[in-house]
């Protein structure tokens, strides 16, 4: 389902990076008239989440991308959600006059934590990730799952099922694989700082004990 079908409420606000210049006819609909901040993309805030809106739905939105939906997808464990949104490009709606269906790249299914307290709406694990083909070896896969992650409190996202065609994309992104499992399908991805600190910590451990 298009977001054009599902409530334009969630997009009656102009989205992060964007500032309303009033208002303008599109369709025969009265929009806002969003229009790109200067250096906005330089501060590159985490994507956040907003929501419920409209008929339940939920957003995660960040500078550069906006996951848009939050279906149920299959069965939850306690305390989580199994989600679906579809993956909206901020950039690409702008170049084609606010059109929400041509801004559309993909879809991914992720868990989320849905006990009422500080966690609630937290991204937990990705379970699967598509992006339409035109829209594949861009950057755009490496750029959606490094906003994903950063929504993480722990700084751990949980990546599920990898598969064989996919292994080479995950072990260039530096997952992480459980060591007792080989062969084993699921990993966890670290946020960069998180990354950058540990292996700062592993070089000076190493550079003390004269491995260097």
């Amino acid at each position: 389902m298009r977001i054009s079908e599902i409530d334009s409420k969630l997009f009656e606000k102009c989205w992060n990076g964007y500032k309303s210049h009033g208002t303008k006819k599109k369709g025969g609909k009265t929009v806002p008239d969003c229009r790109k901040n200067e250096g906005a993309l330089d501060e590159m805030p985490a994507m956040t989440l907003h929501g419920p809106d409209g008929f339940g739905l939920t957003q995660y939105s960040g500078d550069e991308y906006a996951l848009v939906g939050g279906f149920r997808d299959g069965a939850s464990n306690a305390g989580e959600l199994r989600l679906k949104y579809q993956i909206y490009s901020h950039a690409l709606i702008a170049a084609n006059d606010g059109n929400f269906e041509k801004g559309e790249i993909g879809y991914c299914v992720v868990r989320v934590a849905s006990d009422d307290g500080p966690d609630q709406g937290e991204i937990l694990g990705l379970i699967d990730i598509e992006l339409k083909p035109k829209y594949r070896k861009s950057g755009h896969g490496k750029k959606i799952v490094r906003d994903i992650v950063d929504t993480t409190k722990s700084g751990n996202l949980d990546i599920h099922d990898i598969q064989k065609k996919a292994k080479k994309f995950w072990d260039k992104m530096g997952v992480e694989y459980d060591a007792k499992k080989p062969g084993a399908k699921n990993a966890v991805l670290k946020k960069q700082t998180e990354q950058i600190e540990e292996d700062l910590r592993a070089w000076f451990g190493k550079a003390k004990n004269g491995e260097n």
